[in-house]
């Protein structure tokens, strides 16, 4: 897998938002299908965040959005 260049400088709050966003993923897909064992869906989570951080690069930096 090609390494993914680094995003532009970001906020401690854009972080947080980032990383709350991805949280909350998870336990959405954690709540929709508690029988799956997630724990094996790295790769998923990986691919999930990545596109998380390609937001702010875009221009979102509202959390909520």
């Amino acid at each position: 897998m090609a390494s993914r260049p680094l995003a532009t400088y970001l906020e401690d709050e854009h972080v947080q938002a980032l990383q709350s966003a991805l949280d909350d993923i998870w336990a959405m897909l954690k709540a929709r299908d508690p029988d799956h064992d997630w724990n094996k869906e790295i790769e998923l989570k990986i691919r999930i965040a990545e596109k998380l951080m390609d937001l702010p690069t875009a221009g979102v930096t509202y959390p909520k959005r």
